[in-house]
């Protein structure tokens, strides 16, 4: 099946647990569900009143990799969003229009660019 490049507006939620923020995301990624049956990286769609990312902010991330050897970086919504702590290792991304499985090797937090936290 072609993968989808439709996109929504979803809600990140910072590291201090309460400030919420909009960022665009794929739909084919945010609508994988993990065994809690919430989305594998967290979040959940975001009302047009919700503050946009600021450019500055570098989400958290979670290092992926294909069985070709493709790495990529998924952005996960919340910390405790199944894919950045480890519960559900593995996510379906786009490679040449095709839905393609990655495996979880690591994590980044988030930070400011340019910040001390850079």
């Amino acid at each position: 099946m072609p993968w989808s490049k439709a996109r929504e507006a979803w809600t990140y939620t910072r590291d201090d647990g309460t400030t919420t923020l909009r960022r665009g995301a794929q739909s084919a990624i945010v609508s994988q569900v993990g065994v809690s049956t919430n989305p594998k990286v967290g979040g959940s769609s975001a009302a047009g009143t919700v503050p946009q990312h600021p450019n500055g902010l570098k989400p958290r991330v979670c290092l992926v990799q294909s069985a070709g050897g493709i790495r990529r970086r998924v952005v996960c919504y919340t910390v405790a969003s199944e894919l950045y702590t480890g519960v559900e290792t593995t996510i379906n991304l786009d490679v040449d229009g095709a839905s393609t499985a990655f495996t979880r090797y690591a994590t980044e937090g988030e930070r400011i660019r340019g910040g001390e936290q850079d």
